[in-house]
């Protein structure tokens, strides 16, 4: 999950390149405009959570001309699937370091880096939310 901070310009997420830097894969993804919420190898799903009510118009993918903006005090849950099923096919086992990067406009670099728990007990989601 991630947004803006106060004073900050806008961020078209259509432009937003996700890199992912796993244990055995290295790849960059990108949003599917026409699916945005549908991930695959090639793309992460990106949808508003609204904070507002109701939701903000800079974010509206189902509109004729669809908007991916993300502005001040808008939130946005970006999605990524490592299966092999219909993801990048990558292994994030127990006590494994993985890095992603959130390259937005030019210059701009988000950069996270984080190590799975030793022990993922009954869990299959790990929320890695950046604060």
């Amino acid at each position: 999950m991630t947004t803006v901070y106060s004073g900050t310009p806008g961020i078209d997420i259509s432009k937003l390149r996700v890199h992912w830097m796993g244990p055995t894969q290295n790849v960059v993804l990108n949003l599917n405009k026409s699916s945005p919420t549908v991930v695959s190898a090639t793309n992460f799903a990106c949808d508003e959570v609204p904070v507002k009510s109701p939701r903000s118009s800079s974010w509206n993918p189902g509109a004729k001309h669809p908007t991916f903006f993300l502005l001040e005090q808008n939130v946005i849950y970006i999605k990524i699937d490592l299966t092999s099923l219909n993801g990048i096919n990558d292994t994030l086992g127990a006590g494994k370091t993985a890095s992603v990067n959130f390259e937005g406009i030019p210059g701009l670099v988000t950069y996270e880096s984080f190590t799975t728990p030793y022990s993922y007990g009954t869990n299959r989601l790990i929320d890695l939310t950046i604060q």
